[in-house]
């Protein structure tokens, strides 16, 4: 997803990346759109942030879905769908804060495929 969705370089050594290619990679976070207090999903650790949209506006770019989600249902390498998604639905181009609406029609056509 790094790579197809959000256009970063691959690593020069997949298995090897160097700090300096780790460093050039996304920070994965969950907008909360519905402004609800019960933090992430407890598979995602028992921490969480909470960012003020004023500093990190110009930081943000927004996906239709969660990407590896995506990435396991849509994209062949690896393996069998684990969702049921309409992959013909693109994933790019992913939307910011300030324009996001063509994302949020994107999500919810992603599902039922």
């Amino acid at each position: 997803a790094e790579i197809s969705i959000f256009g970063c370089p691959p690593f020069a050594r997949p298995l090897r990346p160097t700090w300096d290619e780790a460093a050039n990679r996304l920070v994965y976070a969950a907008h909360n759109i519905r402004r609800l207090d019960t933090g992430s999903a407890p598979l995602f650790g028992n921490v969480g942030a909470v960012f003020r949209t004023s500093r990190v506006r110009k930081m943000v770019e927004i996906a239709p879905i969660d990407t590896g989600i995506w990435e396991a249902s849509c994209n062949d390498t690896y393996g069998p769908p684990r969702f049921n998604l309409d992959c013909s639905y693109p994933m790019a181009p992913v939307g910011t804060l300030d324009h996001f609406d063509h994302v949020l029609y994107r999500g919810l056509g992603s599902w039922g495929g």
